[in-house]
């Protein structure tokens, strides 16, 4: 299936982040191309995350206690955010860290 140009140029902005050329008024012109644009900001943030970076900084809140850890495990990445959708943690803020 073809990507429309809205779809791409939100993937450029959620991979990249925004700019003139993939943020432009005329991508939003209409209710759908503006869905397409969402839908590919959300894949290329995701695309951002699971890039190949050289490892994540991770701060997190649990137990009322900010944890500021670095991690290469993306496995244990998934088991943060499930905490998240749980409670455990209140607060997640992922970087990557590019070496």
């Amino acid at each position: 299936m073809e990507k429309s140009k809205e779809y791409l140029a939100g993937h450029d902005c959620g991979l990249n982040g925004p700019n003139e050329k993939n943020c432009h008024y005329t991508l939003f012109s209409t209710p759908e191309k503006t869905a397409d644009w969402e839908r590919g900001k959300m894949d290329g943030e995701k695309d951002r995350l699971f890039k190949k970076p050289f490892a994540f900084q991770v701060e997190y809140i649990k137990d009322g206690e900010l944890i500021k850890q670095r991690t290469r495990s993306r496995q244990w990445l998934t088991r943060l955010l499930d905490w998240q959708k749980r409670g455990v943690v209140s607060f997640i803020q992922i970087k990557n860290i590019y070496a």
